[in-house]
């Protein structure tokens, strides 16, 4: 999905012109009060890796340095529950499932034990926590159901990739896995980190309770939406690389900001066909509007925009956008006479570069084209590259 902008010259007024290759999200206009049906939610927990290397740091293999707070971790991941199964299919990660299935066969009352094999509901029956590595093999649809009855009887479930320089297959799998499962965490492509890493990174949450450090190895980064858990070191920017999501997660919450806004929408379109896929804007669009704590499926004073029918987010920013000197926006009644669903006509006063747009937005111009919005939020900055 593309969207270029170019100032029009052939008028006498400066005027822009949007060529949409497909439909992008609205302005809201509009507020009101509704109740948006948002997907099932599961009553377990998802937990997403980037390194399948966590349990090296349990017993020192793999020339890790042994870290007290990866058996903490691993210890606070199973809580109460009592039978861990784990699912590996690549080579590359059999040391840290080994050190994981041994620390938990180790604490009193529980059982962990190797699977493989087709995932059926039998397989999970009793089961607490699910670990599933590296997978060589797509998931079927009906190892995606068992895993969705796992996951609304109330199990966990950890997802392990790895560094996508080497295992982009496996991720995608992984991927397409959460997708299909409803979540919105994903693998990026980040490779981060070669080598043996310690990070003090440790986001809290009961989850993390008594870790103050964690030992990982070359990893993915996490995106889309989730809690993250365990951050990079500082020298690769202390990006998210293990991440969660329970029924108290903000779902749709790409920039993990605490609320479901348009500056999400922006981050999905530019992961779209990679990262993101169209079920992750109807998981954006099922909360848009909620903050961290609303409560999952209702919308209050915001309308959700649908990107094949209402007007484009940046005519709406343009539309609205006026010099201080010259006359003021026309209402919206009047500016949807002016645009046409694949090419709209707006004019506008001169653009400056940096000039605020709506507050929080702003439009960069720069060699005559428009380059870029940008939405400031009180995390930080989403820019949206459009030349």
């Amino acid at each position: 999905m593309t969207t270029n902008l170019r100032i029009d010259s052939t008028t006498s007024h400066r005027s822009i012109r949007v060529f949409l290759s497909a439909p992008i999200l609205a302005l809201p206009i509009v507020s009101f009060v509704g109740l948006i049906a948002a997907p099932v939610a599961s009553a377990g927990t998802t937990i997403l890796s980037g390194d399948s290397n966590l349990g090296n740091g349990i017993d020192g293999s793999g020339g890790t340095p042994i870290t007290p707070g990866n058996s903490r971790w691993f210890n606070n991941i199973l809580g109460a529950g009592t039978s861990v199964k784990i699912q590996i299919e690549a080579t590359a990660a059999t040391e840290s499932a080994a050190a994981i299935n041994n620390y938990y066969n180790s604490l009193p009352g529980v059982t962990s034990s190797f699977f493989s094999g087709t995932i059926a509901p039998a397989d999970l029956a009793g089961v607490n926590l699910f670990i599933s590595m590296l997978p060589n093999n797509d998931y079927t649809a009906g190892e995606i159901s068992a895993l969705s009855g796992f996951l609304n009887g109330g199990g966990t479930l950890l997802l392990c990739g790895d560094a996508s320089q080497n295992f982009s297959a496996s991720n995608g799998r992984l991927n397409a896995a959460l997708a299909a499962l409803g979540s919105s965490m994903r693998l990026g492509t980040a490779s981060l980190d070669p080598g043996i890493n310690t990070t003090t990174n440790i986001v809290a949450d009961p989850l993390n309770a008594g870790v103050s450090s964690f030992t990982y190895a070359f990893t993915d980064d996490i995106v889309g939406g989730g809690h993250p858990l365990l951050r990079t070191v500082n020298g690769s920017g202390a990006l998210p690389f293990v991440a969660m999501q329970d029924p108290s997660t903000l779902l749709g919450d790409y920039n993990h900001n605490g609320v479901v806004d348009a500056p999400d929408y922006v981050v999905w379109r530019k992961g779209l066909g990679t990262i993101y896929t169209q079920t992750d804007y109807d998981v954006w669009r099922a909360h848009f509007g909620q903050t961290a704590g609303s409560g999952a499926g209702t919308i209050a004073n915001a309308s959700v925009p649908e990107p094949g029918t209402a007007l484009p987010l940046l005519i709406g920013i343009f539309a609205m956008c006026s010099h201080s000197t010259r006359k003021a926006a026309r209402p919206p009644s009047d500016l949807s006479r002016l645009i046409k669903v694949k090419e709209a006509r707006l004019n506008l006063a001169p653009v400056h570069r940096h000039q605020p747009v709506l507050g929080n937005l702003r439009i960069e111009q720069r060699d005559g084209l428009i380059r870029r919005v940008v939405s400031h939020d009180r995390i930080g900055m989403v820019t949206d590259e459009l030349g």
